[in-house]
């Protein structure tokens, strides 16, 4: 494996673990944005401030990326305080070099979407509670039979800039492995 690719791939497993850890967030960080007054705008204008929210998460994210030791890391927002945010949303905290290699073989052959910079593409657990709400759903979609605990989601860049989409990975039980079975902007699809 290239150096380059295993340097993504450490800077994709940390960014993971500092979303799921809920690394405490910058100042001016979206995590500080009231979710409240949010969830008292009007339907029509809620959706705007909240893409505005995830723009803001993401920028910072971008923007944090640093190389240390060798390794890629980023700070941002966790998005946990985002209106709406799924309350239960499970905590994956065993995601391994491979997992992360199965999402950037999908990015890479299945989307073919070009890498932006030179550490590779702008991934992340997924933030956006529109696409998290999977968690809180009967009917889970392209996802159905799968527990909460066996469904990740992976928000990546898409060939726009500052465009997400999602990537939806299951697996069986705790012990197999994950696996890629949708991609886009809505889980029922």
């Amino acid at each position: 494996m290239k150096r380059a690719k295993k340097l993504m791939i450490m800077g994709a497993i940390l960014m993971s673990l500092t979303f799921s850890v809920g690394c405490s967030p910058r100042s001016g960080d979206v995590n500080s944005l009231d979710g409240k007054v949010i969830d008292r705008l009007p339907e029509d204008q809620k959706d705007t401030e909240l893409d505005k929210a995830l723009k803001s998460i993401r920028k910072a994210r971008k923007e944090s990326v640093a190389v240390k030791n060798g390794a890629e890391e980023s700070y941002a927002g966790t998005g946990n305080n985002l209106p709406g945010q799924s309350k239960n949303m499970p905590i994956i905290d065993d995601l391994e070099e491979k997992d992360f290699e199965v999402i950037l073989d999908y990015i890479e052959n299945e989307l073919k979407i070009p890498k932006k910079s030179p550490s590779g593409y702008d991934i992340a657990p997924c933030l956006d509670p529109r696409i998290n709400a999977i968690y809180d759903d009967e009917d889970k979609g392209v996802a159905d039979g799968y527990d909460n605990e066996n469904i990740y989601i992976e928000e990546y860049e898409t060939e726009k800039d500052d465009v997400y989409s999602y990537i939806f990975l299951v697996r069986d039980s705790k012990d197999s492995p994950w696996k890629v079975i949708h991609h886009g902007n809505n889980y029922k699809e």
